[in-house]
């Protein structure tokens, strides 16, 4: 049976932080939907909890308290995550979400299905449900709520075989953006990449846009993907999903980013991106 390495990130938060709500709802319902064939891994911070039924990955060492960045914020980069698992599990899949992301019961059958039929990469996008439900004993309401589906990716599972040629850049964690280089990733080096938009398979209590505080991280994020993208745009160029993306991108792009941001815009064909915007207000 293929074997799945799944990884995960703690944060050491104050009661205030809905993420202290947030990563018990997390940990339970990847205990509870665990297979013989799944392990669980973390990686983090010194401070960082110890997650009981987690197996630990090596620690995190670097982080966004070294840049000038305001407000200052202890970020993780996502290439430091995935070195840790590489590094830890010889699983012949890996999955890495954020740690506000809680799984459905039935998450790892669904990706074994998914593999088993031919699919080598996978992008699952979270349904968003009541953030009334704040506590463990409330997961029988959770699975239960339907919630909306939501557009960010913050699920990816992917073979290890290929983790090695990946370009991930100094994307970092907890910020907008840092789905995007692991996407462009994925298109590049998976023979076939799929993102289920609308499935039932994750979940997020909430949608309190905290993110938009940070603007200075998101610009990073955005500029590390401009660099990759151009790096990578010959083998990823032909995917709507990376169209999707350069789109987000343009419309937030300002004349101090990076070139390799500007000039990631100009090599795609413009109609392209123009079409993909003409559908988008149509939906």
């Amino acid at each position: 049976m293929i074997g799945i390495a799944h990884i995960v990130n703690p944060v050491k938060v104050d009661e205030n932080n809905e993420l202290f709500y947030q990563q018990p709802i997390t940990y339970e319902s990847m205990r509870r939907a665990k297979r013989d064939n799944v392990e669980l891994w973390t990686t983090g911070y010194e401070e960082d909890p110890i997650i009981e039924g987690f197996q630990q990955a090596p620690g995190l060492t670097r982080s966004t308290l070294d840049t000038e960045y305001k407000p200052k914020r202890k970020l993780p980069y996502l290439k430091d995550i995935l070195d840790n698992l590489y590094a830890a599990s010889k699983a012949d899949i890996f999955i890495q979400t954020n740690i506000d992301i809680g799984l459905m019961p039935h998450f790892y059958d669904a990706v074994m299905w998914m593999l088993d039929h031919g699919c080598d990469a996978l992008i699952i996008n979270r349904r968003t449900v009541p953030e009334y439900y704040n506590k463990v004993e409330d997961l029988p309401l959770l699975y239960s709520s339907y919630g909306k589906p939501h557009n960010g990716y913050d699920c990816f599972v992917f073979r290890r075989e290929i983790y090695p040629k990946f370009e991930l850049g100094e994307i970092c964690m907890g910020t907008p953006w840092s789905e995007s280089t692991i996407t462009s990733n994925l298109i590049a080096y998976s023979r076939t990449c799929h993102v289920l938009k609308d499935a039932h398979l994750t979940f997020h209590t909430g949608n309190s846009l905290t993110w938009r505080n940070y603007i200075d991280y998101r610009k990073h994020n955005s500029e590390q993907f401009g660099k990759v993208a151009k790096k990578l745009m010959p083998q990823i160029a032909h995917s709507s999903i990376i169209h999707w993306l350069l789109w987000k991108l343009s419309k937030e792009l300002q004349p101090d980013y990076l070139d390799d941001c500007h000039d990631v815009i100009k090599s795609l064909n413009t109609s392209k991106l123009m079409e993909y915007q003409s559908n988008m207000v149509s939906q």
